[in-house]
Protein backbone atom coordinates (compact mmCIF):
# COMPACT_ATOMS: atom_id res chain seq x y z
CA UNK A 1 0.00 0.00 0.00
CA UNK A 2 0.94 3.63 -0.47
CA UNK A 3 0.53 5.43 2.84
CA UNK A 4 0.53 9.23 3.06
CA UNK A 5 1.13 10.63 6.56
CA UNK A 6 0.18 14.28 7.09
CA UNK A 7 0.92 16.90 9.70
CA UNK A 8 -1.42 19.85 8.90
CA UNK A 9 -0.24 23.42 8.47
CA UNK A 10 -0.19 24.21 12.16
CA UNK A 11 0.78 27.82 12.99
CA UNK A 12 4.08 28.68 14.62
CA UNK A 13 3.45 31.59 17.03
CA UNK A 14 6.30 34.08 17.05
CA UNK A 15 5.99 34.38 20.83
CA UNK A 16 6.99 30.76 21.45
CA UNK A 17 9.90 29.02 19.78
CA UNK A 18 8.77 25.74 21.39
CA UNK A 19 5.87 25.46 18.99
CA UNK A 20 8.25 25.11 16.06
CA UNK A 21 9.90 22.19 17.86
CA UNK A 22 6.80 20.01 17.90
CA UNK A 23 7.59 16.85 16.00
CA UNK A 24 4.89 14.46 14.69
CA UNK A 25 6.45 11.61 16.64
CA UNK A 26 3.31 9.51 16.33
CA UNK A 27 3.46 9.71 12.54
CA UNK A 28 7.14 8.76 12.56
CA UNK A 29 6.37 5.63 14.58
CA UNK A 30 3.43 4.81 12.32
CA UNK A 31 5.77 5.22 9.35
CA UNK A 32 8.23 2.75 10.84
CA UNK A 33 5.43 0.28 11.55
CA UNK A 34 4.02 0.43 8.01
CA UNK A 35 7.47 0.01 6.51
CA UNK A 36 7.75 -3.36 8.26
CA UNK A 37 4.55 -4.34 6.45
CA UNK A 38 6.16 -3.51 3.13
CA UNK A 39 4.12 -0.33 2.62
CA UNK A 40 5.48 2.72 0.82
CA UNK A 41 5.36 5.68 3.20
CA UNK A 42 5.45 9.40 2.45
CA UNK A 43 5.36 12.16 5.10
CA UNK A 44 3.98 15.65 4.51
CA UNK A 45 4.46 18.49 6.97
CA UNK A 46 1.85 20.71 5.39
CA UNK A 47 -0.66 20.33 2.57
CA UNK A 48 0.74 19.59 -0.90
CA UNK A 49 0.27 16.88 -3.55
CA UNK A 50 1.78 13.44 -2.98
CA UNK A 51 4.36 11.88 -5.29
CA UNK A 52 1.84 9.21 -6.27
CA UNK A 53 -1.83 8.46 -5.60
CA UNK A 54 -2.07 7.17 -1.99
CA UNK A 55 -4.22 4.24 -0.91
CA UNK A 56 -4.61 5.65 2.60
CA UNK A 57 -4.02 9.06 4.17
CA UNK A 58 -3.48 9.44 7.91
CA UNK A 59 -3.66 12.98 9.30
CA UNK A 60 -2.58 13.85 12.81
CA UNK A 61 -3.94 16.60 15.06
CA UNK A 62 -2.70 18.64 17.99
CA UNK A 63 -4.69 21.07 20.10
CA UNK A 64 -8.46 21.31 19.90
CA UNK A 65 -8.20 25.03 19.09
CA UNK A 66 -6.20 24.07 15.98
CA UNK A 67 -8.95 21.78 14.69
CA UNK A 68 -9.52 24.01 11.65
CA UNK A 69 -6.08 23.09 10.31
CA UNK A 70 -6.95 19.39 10.42
CA UNK A 71 -10.26 20.08 8.67
CA UNK A 72 -8.41 22.05 5.98
CA UNK A 73 -6.07 19.10 5.43
CA UNK A 74 -8.96 16.65 5.15
CA UNK A 75 -10.68 18.84 2.56
CA UNK A 76 -7.44 19.38 0.62
CA UNK A 77 -6.55 15.69 0.35
CA UNK A 78 -10.14 14.51 -0.09
CA UNK A 79 -10.42 16.80 -3.09
CA UNK A 80 -7.14 15.59 -4.58
CA UNK A 81 -7.56 11.89 -3.78
CA UNK A 82 -11.27 11.02 -3.42
CA UNK A 83 -10.59 7.27 -3.57
CA UNK A 84 -8.10 7.30 -0.70
CA UNK A 85 -9.33 6.46 2.80
CA UNK A 86 -8.61 9.33 5.16
CA UNK A 87 -8.12 8.59 8.84
CA UNK A 88 -7.49 11.29 11.43
CA UNK A 89 -5.94 10.86 14.86
CA UNK A 90 -3.97 12.68 17.51
CA UNK A 91 -4.94 14.85 20.47
CA UNK A 92 -7.92 16.78 19.08
CA UNK A 93 -9.31 13.72 17.29
CA UNK A 94 -9.08 11.63 20.46
CA UNK A 95 -10.66 14.27 22.70
CA UNK A 96 -13.45 15.24 20.28
CA UNK A 97 -13.95 12.29 17.89
CA UNK A 98 -17.52 13.20 16.98
CA UNK A 99 -16.46 16.73 16.06
CA UNK A 100 -13.48 15.38 14.09
CA UNK A 101 -15.77 13.07 12.07
CA UNK A 102 -17.59 16.14 10.75
CA UNK A 103 -14.39 17.13 8.93
CA UNK A 104 -15.30 14.72 6.15
CA UNK A 105 -12.75 12.06 7.05
CA UNK A 106 -13.53 8.36 6.70
CA UNK A 107 -12.36 7.26 10.14
CA UNK A 108 -11.19 8.61 13.49
CA UNK A 109 -8.43 6.93 15.49
CA UNK A 110 -9.00 7.48 19.21
CA UNK A 111 -5.90 7.08 21.36
CA UNK A 112 -2.70 5.35 20.27
CA UNK A 113 -2.56 3.91 16.76
CA UNK A 114 -3.92 0.36 16.58
CA UNK A 115 -3.91 -0.06 20.36
CA UNK A 116 -0.32 1.09 20.67
CA UNK A 117 1.30 -1.32 18.18
CA UNK A 118 3.36 1.48 16.62
CA UNK A 119 4.72 2.44 20.05
CA UNK A 120 7.10 -0.51 19.82
CA UNK A 121 8.87 0.90 16.76
CA UNK A 122 11.75 3.35 16.56
CA UNK A 123 10.58 6.58 14.87
CA UNK A 124 11.52 7.02 11.21
CA UNK A 125 13.79 10.01 11.78
CA UNK A 126 15.02 9.82 8.19
CA UNK A 127 11.73 11.48 7.20
CA UNK A 128 12.52 14.68 9.12
CA UNK A 129 15.53 16.96 9.44
CA UNK A 130 16.23 17.23 13.17
CA UNK A 131 19.30 16.84 15.37
CA UNK A 132 17.40 15.62 18.43
CA UNK A 133 15.58 12.50 19.58
CA UNK A 134 12.13 12.24 21.15
CA UNK A 135 11.83 10.08 24.26
CA UNK A 136 8.80 8.84 26.19
CA UNK A 137 9.80 7.50 29.60
CA UNK A 138 6.13 7.30 30.57
CA UNK A 139 2.62 7.49 29.18
CA UNK A 140 -0.33 9.17 30.82
CA UNK A 141 -0.45 11.11 34.09
CA UNK A 142 -1.75 10.23 37.54
CA UNK A 143 -3.23 13.70 38.03
CA UNK A 144 -6.70 14.70 36.86
CA UNK A 145 -6.31 18.42 36.11
CA UNK A 146 -9.52 19.76 34.61
CA UNK A 147 -7.68 21.84 32.00
CA UNK A 148 -5.75 18.86 30.64
CA UNK A 149 -6.87 16.02 28.38
CA UNK A 150 -3.93 13.67 28.97
CA UNK A 151 -5.80 11.44 31.41
CA UNK A 152 -8.65 11.12 28.90
CA UNK A 153 -6.44 10.24 25.94
CA UNK A 154 -4.08 7.96 27.89
CA UNK A 155 -6.07 6.66 30.88
CA UNK A 156 -3.57 3.89 31.59
CA UNK A 157 -0.39 5.24 33.17
CA UNK A 158 2.77 3.31 32.25
CA UNK A 159 6.39 3.88 33.21
CA UNK A 160 9.79 2.79 31.92
CA UNK A 161 12.52 2.04 34.44
CA UNK A 162 15.35 2.68 31.96
CA UNK A 163 16.00 4.52 28.68
CA UNK A 164 19.75 4.04 28.19
CA UNK A 165 19.29 1.45 25.45
CA UNK A 166 17.09 3.87 23.50
CA UNK A 167 19.56 6.76 23.42
CA UNK A 168 20.89 7.41 19.92
CA UNK A 169 21.35 11.19 19.71
CA UNK A 170 23.11 13.80 21.84
CA UNK A 171 19.94 15.84 22.30
CA UNK A 172 16.92 14.32 24.00
CA UNK A 173 13.49 15.90 24.22
CA UNK A 174 11.09 14.21 26.63
CA UNK A 175 7.46 14.23 25.50
CA UNK A 176 6.21 12.84 28.83
CA UNK A 177 3.21 14.68 30.21
CA UNK A 178 4.53 14.32 33.76
CA UNK A 179 8.15 13.24 33.47
CA UNK A 180 9.18 13.28 37.13
CA UNK A 181 6.07 11.41 38.29
CA UNK A 182 7.80 8.29 37.02
CA UNK A 183 8.78 6.23 40.11
CA UNK A 184 12.00 5.33 38.27
CA UNK A 185 12.91 8.92 37.40
CA UNK A 186 16.01 8.97 39.61
CA UNK A 187 17.45 5.98 37.81
CA UNK A 188 16.65 7.54 34.42
CA UNK A 189 18.24 10.87 35.35
CA UNK A 190 21.31 9.04 36.63
CA UNK A 191 21.54 7.16 33.34
CA UNK A 192 21.53 10.45 31.45
CA UNK A 193 24.14 12.01 33.73
CA UNK A 194 26.47 9.03 33.37
CA UNK A 195 25.95 8.40 29.65
CA UNK A 196 28.87 9.11 27.32
CA UNK A 197 29.15 8.72 23.57
CA UNK A 198 32.23 7.28 21.90
CA UNK A 199 33.78 10.78 21.71
CA UNK A 200 33.11 11.31 25.45
CA UNK A 201 30.43 13.92 24.73
CA UNK A 202 27.37 14.02 26.94
CA UNK A 203 23.64 14.42 26.51
CA UNK A 204 21.65 17.64 26.47
CA UNK A 205 17.97 17.26 27.26
CA UNK A 206 14.73 19.08 27.94
CA UNK A 207 11.15 18.31 28.89
CA UNK A 208 8.66 19.64 26.34
CA UNK A 209 5.77 19.59 28.81
CA UNK A 210 7.64 21.17 31.70
CA UNK A 211 8.00 19.73 35.19
CA UNK A 212 5.59 19.17 38.08
CA UNK A 213 6.86 21.56 40.77
CA UNK A 214 4.79 19.86 43.48
CA UNK A 215 6.84 16.70 43.04
CA UNK A 216 10.10 18.63 43.25
CA UNK A 217 9.04 20.15 46.57
CA UNK A 218 8.11 16.71 47.84
CA UNK A 219 11.45 15.18 46.80
CA UNK A 220 14.25 17.79 46.39
CA UNK A 221 16.72 15.06 45.41
CA UNK A 222 15.03 14.94 42.01
CA UNK A 223 15.86 18.64 41.55
CA UNK A 224 19.50 17.90 42.36
CA UNK A 225 19.58 15.14 39.76
CA UNK A 226 17.98 17.43 37.21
Amino acid sequence: MKILLVEPNFPIPAKSKNHCNFLPIGLLKIAAYHRTLGDNVELHRGDFPAKSYPDAIKITSLFTYWSKHLWDSVIFYKTLYPRAKIQVGGIYASLMPNHARQSGCDDVQVGLYQNGIAENYDPAYDLVDVDYQIIHASRGCFRRCNFCGTWKIEPEVTYKNSIKNEIKKKKLVFYDNNLIANPHIKNILSEIAEFKFHDNSRIRCESQSGLDGRLLVKDPEIATLL
